[in-house]
């Protein structure tokens, strides 16, 4: 598989940018950020994404919504919720049943190289 489309949902601007930049970095370009639900949702029809990493702070819709959203539309979608570690154990156990894996922010290039190789692992199984 190339390098998989790769969706970013975060409500602030900095982090998202941040995020791309860094998948960037470590080999994966195909990374597009949004801040709305909305927005994502018009990009995910048209170019449906590979692996979708979500925010916990998701303020305009419900996090959990989405999720199960892209997991109905999309079934091999890999999500990757990422959480500030003030937040576990705040709520986060619906999330946490529909993610495939969890990061704590912030993210460091270790952490987050290793979580898209399994996530791009289990996107080559599943592909064949």
């Amino acid at each position: 598989m190339s390098s998989p489309n790769i969706l970013i949902l975060h409500g602030h601007e900095a982090a998202r940018e941040r995020l791309i930049s860094q998948l960037n970095e470590i080999g994966y370009p195909n990374a597009h950020g949004y801040s709305s639900g909305r927005e994502a949702r018009r990009a995910c029809k048209n170019n449906p994404p590979d692996i979708l990493i979500v925010s916990s702070d998701m303020s305009d819709v419900s996090t959990v919504e989405l999720v199960q959203h892209y997991r109905i539309n999309h079934p091999y979608l890999r999500v990757v919720l990422t959480s500030g570690i003030a937040t576990i154990g705040e709520g986060l156990t619906s999330l946490e049943k529909l993610a495939d894996t969890t990061l704590i922010s912030p993210i460091g290039m270790w952490e987050l190289r290793q979580t898209m190789r399994i996530q791009q692992s289990a996107l080559n199984t599943a592909a064949s």
